[in-house]
């Protein structure tokens, strides 16, 4: 490679005329890729019912295809981390949506309570409490987690209907897995805490196996 002593000014021009095309390349980059996720995000903001679902596919779409350009271009390495970072932010709402939506939901909302409860009371107390005596937890237990196996199934089968078969129905199945199993088990330490004679059925492994084997495996 010659020194800058040693180019010729025709290397030098067009060692200029390079770098002015990159820099206006790059610059191009900063203008367009804001606007489009900008127009993401009044696309998905137009479509109440439906928004998350359409920030999670758009911008995981747009990720991918940012990735492998970002690798080779600097410049677009901002906006890649951008559209992942949005990308995360759809599928945690995304996910919290379809747990609320699920079957299982009233069995969290009561984990939740509890946790609060505890804030304020002793474990022994939390029984006395309104609508946590044992009767009314046996109650729920029972309402909320009985035919797990088809509620599971169902909630396989929304998903699925929203986001097809592809890697994004992968990645947020795995996620409401991970998060259902994870407050599961911590519903079942705070029953332990609080009712030590009401078990948590099915237990946390049990529906680990229950998960394996819905259509979704």
């Amino acid at each position: 490679q010659l020194a800058a002593s040693q180019l010729t000014p025709e290397d030098a021009a067009a060692a200029a005329a390079a770098c002015s095309v990159r820099q206006d390349a790059d610059s191009l980059y900063d203008e367009l890729c804001p606007r489009l996720l900008s127009r993401l995000e009044r696309v998905a903001a137009s479509d109440t019912k439906y928004a998350e679902r359409c920030r999670l596919e758009n911008y995981a779409f747009l990720g991918e295809a940012l990735r492998g350009l970002a690798a080779t271009v600097p410049a677009l390495q901002q906006h890649w981390q951008v559209a992942e970072s949005r990308r995360e932010a759809a599928l945690a709402s995304y996910v919290s949506d379809q747990l609320q939506y699920s079957k299982f939901w009233k069995l969290l909302e009561f984990a939740d309570k509890l946790d609060k409860l505890l804030q304020v009371v002793s474990p022994p107390e939390v029984s006395f409490q309104k609508d946590c005596s044992p009767a009314e937890v046996r109650s729920l237990i029972r309402s909320t987690m009985s035919d797990t196996d088809k509620k599971l199934e169902a909630m396989v089968a929304r998903v699925r209907k929203h986001l097809g078969g592809g890697s994004i129905f992968d990645k947020v199945w795995a996620t409401i897995k991970e998060q259902l199993i994870a407050r599961y088990e911590h519903l079942e330490w705070l029953l332990e805490q609080c009712y030590p004679t009401t078990p948590l059925r099915p237990a946390p492994e049990e529906l680990r196996e229950l998960f394996k084997i819905t259509s979704a495996g």
